[in-house]
């Protein structure tokens, strides 16, 4: 399974590895993150945010590593020199990510046997039974689902948000299919 957390910090060391700070040696240690609004818009590729913040984290007063971060609704950004994970690493999110994935998850093991077309039913079954961890996992699949989950209506003052969305148990699905052709049955004149 994909901790969306852990996935936020890697993703920010490969960027703040980008200008010659890796923190990565600081893993839990208690660190201090100073937030900066940007007002500057972002790189080119990146429109048309204009938003941003600068994030230095510090570790005993020393800099240990600095990255642009999108904030609210939308986490994930570039590096100071303004390069984006692919050009960092070389590798889109889909390949970036396998790192990341705990193979031995036996919930992992479970969705990799599916299809898109099988992960979206599991999904909405997941909202069907209000099943939070389940609903989460299958939407964890791609990067702007995992910056959403980390970023959505939360404050600029903090990195991400720590909370668990109660959104689930606020969804009502319908049968759609069932729905139109009982809905859609009058004549046209």
């Amino acid at each position: 399974m994909v901790c969306p957390i852990k996935i936020y910090w890697a993703y920010n060391n490969e960027l703040s590895k980008s200008i010659g700070l890796d923190f990565s040696n600081y893993l839990g240690n208690t660190v201090e993150a100073e937030i900066y609004r940007l007002r500057e818009p972002l790189p080119e590729y990146m429109k048309p945010r204009i938003n941003a913040r600068g994030i230095v984290i510090k570790k005993d007063e020393k800099i240990i590593g600095a990255y642009i971060d999108a904030g609210r609704h939308e986490s994930f950004a570039c590096s100071l020199d303004r390069k984006s994970l692919e050009d960092i690493t070389n590798k889109d999110w889909n390949e970036w990510i396998q790192d990341y994935i705990d193979y031995n998850d036996k919930l992992e093991k479970e969705l990799a046997k599916l299809s898109p077309e099988e992960i979206i039913k599991t999904y909405f079954k997941a909202l069907d039974s209000h099943d939070v961890k389940i609903a989460k996992v299958c939407l964890s699949r791609t990067q702007s689902n995992v910056g959403g989950d980390l970023s959505a209506n939360m404050s600029n003052r903090e990195l991400y948000n720590k909370k668990d969305y109660d959104y689930i148990d606020n969804i009502l699905t319908l049968d759609l299919e069932n729905t139109l052709n009982e809905t859609f049955v009058d004549k046209v004149d």
